[in-house]
């Protein structure tokens, strides 16, 4: 395989050297290492950038580099609806991301993802009103909406890693906390299996800057289908790892991130390294 493109960014090491793992059907990543300014780039090769809106978000340090800060006025990262995004909801999907809550009293509804077309079509992801739970609401017509467990309780002023996943082979919704499963499973089989909409991705708050959240958000991440413990378990215990393989372009290209610069191709790649 050619890796003559890597050699260079990468310092010297070789693939071996690198913490990697392959994982398919990234979407969207938005790392949040600007920094500054009001773009938020994708870094799934798709260029679905993020423009940050509403009263404007604080870059701070993050779980790796840098992470955005939302004051909770009406603060959100708007990533809209181009390919593949508007795929989120059809079929399984998972949405791995790092928090950290202002306060261990979040406020009411806060939107940790968001994607909502009209009142018929509804996906998001956010805090259980007041309380220290998160709420998942998935509509297509027809609404299922649940919280999970206090068991979760991810409002704690700390980080923590969280991965939702809609299993649509299972026909559940669940959600892992720093690798651990939550009790609750969310039953979802009431809703058919393309739930996909036409609204934008969101980030910290609706887009029309209503249900905002209070807190950090870091290291964003979209992917169709199911996740591994392995995998999950991957994105916690390296949120700033030398490099990050992900998303096959065709049978034979896929492509590597290095996680402290940038986005480059390795043609002819084994997808297991």
């Amino acid at each position: 395989m050619d890796v003559g493109l890597l050699a260079p960014t990468l310092k010297g090491q070789t693939l071996k050297d690198l913490s990697v793992m392959f994982i398919p059907g990234l979407i969207g990543l938005w790392r949040l290492n600007e920094g500054n300014g009001l773009i938020a780039r994708d870094l799934s090769g798709y260029g679905n950038d993020g423009a940050l809106e509403g009263t404007t978000p604080i870059w701070v340090d993050g779980i790796s580099g840098k992470a955005v800060n939302f004051p909770g006025v009406n603060e959100r990262i708007d990533c809209g609806n181009g390919s593949p995004l508007d795929q989120i909801g059809n079929g399984s999907f998972w949405i791995p991301f790092w928090m950290k809550s202002k306060d261990a009293v979040p406020l009411p509804f806060g939107r940790l993802f968001d994607k909502i077309q009209d009142g018929n079509n509804w996906i998001f992801f956010s805090s259980d009103n007041v309380s220290n739970r998160l709420r998942f609401y998935m509509k297509k017509t027809v609404l299922v909406q649940e919280a999970f467990s206090t068991g979760s309780a991810p409002f704690d002023t700390e980080f923590n890693h969280i991965v939702l996943i809609i299993n649509r082979t299972t026909d559940k919704a669940i959600v892992y906390v720093n690798t651990v499963k939550d009790s609750t499973e969310i039953d979802i089989s009431s809703l058919p299996i393309d739930c996909s909409n036409t609204g934008n991705v969101s980030w910290g708050a609706r887009t029309n800057g209503l249900n905002p959240y209070e807190g950090l958000l870091d290291e964003l991440y979209v992917f169709l289908g199911i996740p591994t413990q392995e995998q999950i378990d991957y994105l916690f215990n390296n949120p700033g790892g030398a490099a990050f393989s992900y998303k096959e372009k065709t049978s034979n290209l896929y492509t590597i991130v290095d996680r402290t610069s940038n986005l480059f191709t390795k043609k002819e790649g084994d997808s297991n390294l």
